[in-house]
């Protein structure tokens, strides 16, 4: 079976000197969900931004069967949805319609389509009724959902999310829970909550000083709280 993400020995460092990626190798298949853990600085959110070329390290990376490079960057964007940590990174429109609109109206795709696709990407995320609700008046778990939209209107193939339930209560956990469980798309999900883990993904991989320190279903990598406290997932 060929992977839907492929990377190989993939190196990155930051302009800064900081070398966020040291010789990671990673793949994963059509529609599984696994959780990328480790401690904060382990390289997650980088591994996520190689997969529609926002970064581009050294390595050998392909998605949904195209190399990760600039003559591939249109259709990737398409194919892959990359949903931040922070969705004030993601939602910069004064309306929730608008911001979610934004992606396929860029895309050259008619009005009527656009509008057909918000509505089914507000509706997946429990928002319709939200279109003219100015963005910035939202709680943190709506902006997480309207994050989610601007992603999923574009009926992408992959889903990499980055901390996707940081900084809401429990509440607007199971919501995101509950809504991603509900998407038939391949998920890759960076975070260090093994809640969310648990819950959503068929597989952990944990990554510490930007490698693959170790991998297996979630059932197996969360049973092992030596494994967990060694790499700062659980407290010493």
């Amino acid at each position: 079976m060929s992977s839907i993400i492929h990377l190989r020995d993939l190196h990155y460092t930051y302009p800064d000197g900081r070398e966020a990626l040291r010789g990671l190798s990673l793949d994963v298949q059509r529609h599984e969900s696994v959780a990328l853990l480790g401690p904060n600085g382990a390289g997650k959110s980088t591994v996520l931004l190689h997969l529609n070329g926002l970064l581009q390290g050294r390595g050998e990376i392909e998605v949904c069967g195209l190399p990760v490079r600039k003559g591939n960057f249109h259709v990737l964007r398409q194919k892959v949805g990359l949903a931040f940590q922070n969705p004030e990174d993601q939602l910069f429109m004064p309306t929730v319609l608008e911001d979610v609109a934004f992606g396929p109206m860029n895309a050259g795709l008619e009005q009527g389509e656009v509008l057909e696709r918000c509505h089914r990407a507000l509706e997946s995320v429990g928002l319709v009724g939200f279109e003219e609700r100015p963005t910035h008046g939202l709680s943190l778990g709506e902006k997480k959902r309207v994050a989610l939209a601007t992603v999923l209107v574009m009926d992408c193939e992959v889903l990499a999310l980055d901390e996707p339930t940081s900084g809401l209560d429990p509440r607007g956990k199971g919501e995101i829970f509950t809504l991603l469980q509900s998407l038939p798309v391949t998920r890759l999900i960076a975070t260090h909550h093994l809640d969310l883990a648990a819950a959503l993904c068929d597989r952990c991989v944990i990554l510490d000083e930007g490698r693959v320190v170790a991998h297996g279903e979630s059932s197996l990598v969360l049973e092992d709280h030596a494994l967990l406290r060694k790499h700062g997932l659980l407290p010493p």
